[in-house]
């Protein structure tokens, strides 16, 4: 069965995610502040929405680098 994670969790597993990938600090603080405000969303399936377009968005953004 799938863990459910806090958006506390999740949000302390993606800036440990940021550095094991030498993320500038830059795009960390950019990118937590879009997250934060995904976890503020009440209807949680615009959240989920918005989530999966956030985690879309950092992956190109990795790809991209290498």
């Amino acid at each position: 069965m799938n863990k459910r994670y806090t958006d506390k969790e999740r949000r302390q597993e993606l800036i440990e995610w940021f550095k094991e990938n030498c993320f500038l600090e830059e795009r960390v603080r950019y990118y937590i502040l879009i997250f934060d405000k995904i976890s503020k969303l009440k209807d949680i399936g615009i959240k989920r929405e918005k989530y999966l377009e956030f985690q879309t968005e950092i992956l190109d953004e990795f790809d991209n680098r290498i």
